[in-house]
């Protein structure tokens, strides 16, 4: 639980080319290199979105979404500012949160 803290801080790091591989090759069977580009772009936009919105959050939504993304198959800067915005848009519906 340490580890969560510092995760917090700053983006998480993920290797996005094995993110992408491991998905095109769970999804298909093998690595399709057009796939896989694509998915390097979607992987590296979304992380460039996640650092510069960072700072954003509540801490405790980039603890819990940065704990979020590695559960489970490959961790996914996609999958990290999906979680970061469901979490931003449910404090901001939420009344009394404002």
């Amino acid at each position: 639980m340490s580890a969560l803290p510092s995760r917090a801080q700053s983006v998480p790091r993920i290797d996005i080319k094995a993110t992408c591989n491991a998905v095109e090759a769970a999804s298909s069977g093998l690595a399709d290199p057009e796939a896989v580009a694509g998915c390097v772009r979607d992987e590296t936009a979304a992380r460039e979105q996640a650092r510069r919105r960072w700072s954003r959050y509540p801490a405790a939504s980039r603890r819990e979404c940065a704990a979020e993304v590695r559960i489970g198959g490959a961790p996914s800067y996609v999958d990290l500012v999906t979680c970061l915005e469901l979490a931003a848009n449910a404090l901001s519906s939420t009344p009394g949160t404002e």
